[in-house]
């Protein structure tokens, strides 16, 4: 359980753009062990990162004496871990070059995109032709007294 809690902290950190502070806490682990451990995760995650973290990731190797868990940060590493994320993003489920997509970000925008949406699904209907709509929805509640959530 310390384990994986101190691996998580790793994450959070490098997450909140502080590889540094990641950094600072491997250099105060006492547990030699795990300390070697936990910089193998941070090499990992530092080259994982959307923008990875190249150099941070050299150090973290060197620093922590994990060159022979870690690859060496070089062309081949850069070009390895960019074709890796292109095949993810390729991978990712993507819609059909057919649908189209709305975004909306306010009410007078909702009230436009339903109406457009129930003129689509009459027109299909009408053509006999099968039309699908689907709604992602994001929203971030408000928690004061006397205010609506929106």
């Amino acid at each position: 359980a310390r384990r994986a809690a101190k691996l998580a902290t790793l994450e959070r950190l490098v997450e909140r753009d502080s590889a540094i502070g990641a950094i600072t806490i491997l250099e105060d682990e006492p547990d030699l062990v795990l300390r070697k451990e936990m910089a193998v995760a941070l090499f990992s995650i530092l080259l994982s990162l959307p923008t990875p973290a190249y150099h941070l990731a050299g150090q973290v190797r060197a620093q922590f004496g994990v060159e022979a868990e870690c690859g060496e940060v070089d062309e081949d590493l850069i070009r390895a871990t960019r074709r890796r994320r292109r095949e993810e993003e390729a991978a990712k489920l993507q819609p059909p070059s057919s649908c189209q997509i709305l975004f909306v970000a306010s009410v007078k925008e909702m009230r436009l995109a339903a109406r457009w949406i129930a003129q689509v699904l009459e027109e299909s209907a009408g053509a006999g032709v099968e039309a699908l709509a689907g709604v992602d929805a994001e929203w971030r509640p408000v928690r004061k007294r006397n205010v609506r959530e929106r």
